[in-house]
């Protein structure tokens, strides 16, 4: 089923049990909880998802997600263009006891229909692939007046918090 149209729900089961998988790109405008993180939403996801059944017969899906975006520098509040990417190893459950069971390299799919929406589980896994703190790697934090604020913080003297002991000390 590689590089058809995207299916907007499946049967995550049956794709594992068939071997399925699915690559191509989605337009980044497709993930609308993901872009309202954003700046924009020009651009794609490329996406690549394999559904398999393992040694423990357990169902899974595994993939990867590249994407660039941007955001907004949270140190000179312009835009930085990011690198998301995403691996994944999701086990496909029915329920929370049965995903409290899954080996630790399986992050739960809980799918408690026949059938799941695959883009909102897309869009989880680049959500919490975004970092917490975009920053440019190299930027400097203007004052109002368009200087840095290093330069503007060397121009200051060095004070002395007890300063004010000092002179408390001197008007008695």
């Amino acid at each position: 089923m590689s590089n058809q149209a995207f299916p907007a729900k499946i049967n995550p089961r049956k794709w594992a049990e068939k071997g399925s998988s699915w690559t191509g790109d989605l337009p980044l405008s497709h993930f609308t909880r993901l872009v309202e993180s954003l700046q924009g939403s020009a651009g794609v996801v490329k996406v690549s998802m394999e559904f398999d059944v393992d040694e423990e017969r357990i169902r899974f899906v595994r993939g990867d997600l590249h994407a660039q975006v941007e955001m907004t520098c949270q140190r000179c509040l312009e835009s930085v263009k990011l690198a998301v990417e995403s691996n994944f190893s999701l086990g496909i459950v029915w329920h929370d006891e049965a995903a409290a069971n899954l080996p630790s390299h399986y992050d739960p799919l809980i799918v408690s229909d026949e059938f799941v929406e695959m883009l909102p589980v897309l869009e989880d896994e680049l959500i919490i692939s975004l970092p917490l703190v975009p920053l440019h790697e190299d930027c400097e934090v203007k004052t109002e007046y368009g200087e840095a604020v290093e330069e503007v913080l060397d121009e200051r003297p060095a004070s002395n918090p007890f300063d004010v002991l000092t002179q408390l000390k001197l008007k008695k």
